[in-house]
């Protein structure tokens, strides 16, 4: 989408629902009921292009899901589980100060899924001191209760971040720094499952609060990169993140990638080139949601002008099913057919002779 004005009003009405492949560059909007944007499952948004999105991050599930972006799992079977991706390239995501949430909202909420969010020279505007929160969730049938968190890698570059991560007990968090910089607090609650740092030489971490990590990698060998204020910034043991095989987090996924020797992001970590571009609308993205979605319901006629996209693995898998089960029939009908028809031939023979 190139040059597009979205307006979205009512609960669970995101200005982008993505379960497929969304892409909006150069495009402007307000969710005033609603997040900017909603990743469910193996899908992926990507804000490029001086694009300038603003909401009021208002939850659909009493005080949860409140917050900028989302990414998550929902379970109602209409998005593949998988990594969830979020890019946001030269724009700005804001949550408006005029919400009821402004000042508990997080910029980011990612739940019930392995997700990755790339951010590049964007600008990020909210009023909680909470930048990312990766955490389970209850009442939400957003996979299992204490295995239902958010394993999720952030790869910033030539970015200025200023808040807190928390991580809760069943997440997991990775950031990747180039060229940039985080003020603020990482797992000062000391409870993320797994919580690694890698920072690059141009890259800067400002504690305002105890920190604890993981793993913790600096290109910088003396480390005069990290200005601690007189707090700490201390390791833990890792342990196992707890997911559930039903949930978006299963095992294997459900790691974030290690740092790369040399390098701040990890290779392939889908921050596009050639922004200036305006992008193509991926085939067979369609510009509402698919009834049933897992997104939080809105009420009706609560949408207006809101972008949103069917999954393309959904479809297909959908498709291959009808297939087989038509496949099957048709089968079926044929083999009867034949025993027919020889019963009938034999019947005919016995009648003639004994005629």
């Amino acid at each position: 989408m190139y040059r597009c004005e979205l307006t979205t009003a009512g609960k669970g009405s995101p200005l982008i629902y993505s379960t497929g492949n969304i892409q909006v560059s150069g495009t402007t909007g307000t969710a005033t009921g609603a997040q900017t944007v909603v990743v469910e499952g193996k899908d992926t948004a990507s804000v490029l292009d001086s694009s300038n999105l603003k909401c009021y991050g208002i939850p659909n599930r009493e005080d949860i899901d409140k917050c900028g972006v989302m990414l998550y799992q929902s379970m109602s079977g209409d998005a593949a589980s998988g990594t969830s991706t979020f890019t946001c390239q030269s724009s700005t995501i804001s949550i408006e100060s005029a919400s009821t949430v402004y000042e508990t909202a997080p910029m980011f909420f990612i739940t019930n899924t392995n997700a990755v969010i790339n951010l590049e020279g964007c600008t990020l505007t909210y009023g909680s001191s909470i930048f990312l929160k990766a955490a389970g969730t209850t009442g939400t049938n957003w996979g299992s209760s204490g295995s239902n968190g958010g394993v999720v890698t952030l790869n910033l570059k030539n970015q200025n971040i200023v808040g807190n991560f928390v991580v809760d007990d069943c997440s997991g968090l990775t950031i990747n720094l180039v060229s940039s910089s985080i003020t603020g607090t990482i797992n000062s609650d000391k409870t993320g499952a797994k919580v690694e740092i890698n920072l690059d030489e141009a890259s800067t971490l400002t504690l305002t609060g105890d920190s604890y990590y993981t793993t913790l990698t600096n290109s910088k060998s003396d480390s005069s990169n990290i200005i601690y204020n007189d707090h700490k910034l201390e390791k833990y043991e890792e342990s196992e993140i707890k997911t559930s095989s039903s949930s978006g987090t299963g095992s294997g996924s459900g790691t974030p990638p290690t740092k790369p020797s040399g390098s701040g992001i990890p290779s392939g970590s889908g921050i596009p080139s050639g922004s200036g571009t305006p992008p193509d609308l991926p085939s067979g993205s369609s510009p509402t949601k698919p009834s049933g979605s897992g997104t939080p319901e809105p009420p009706s006629g609560s949408n207006s002008k809101s972008s949103k996209s069917s999954s393309s693995d959904s479809s297909s898998n959908s498709q291959s099913a009808s297939s087989g089960s038509d496949g099957d029939y048709d089968e079926d009908n044929e083999s009867g057919a034949r025993i027919n028809h020889v019963i009938f031939f034999t019947l005919s023979i016995i009648m003639g002779l004994i005629l």
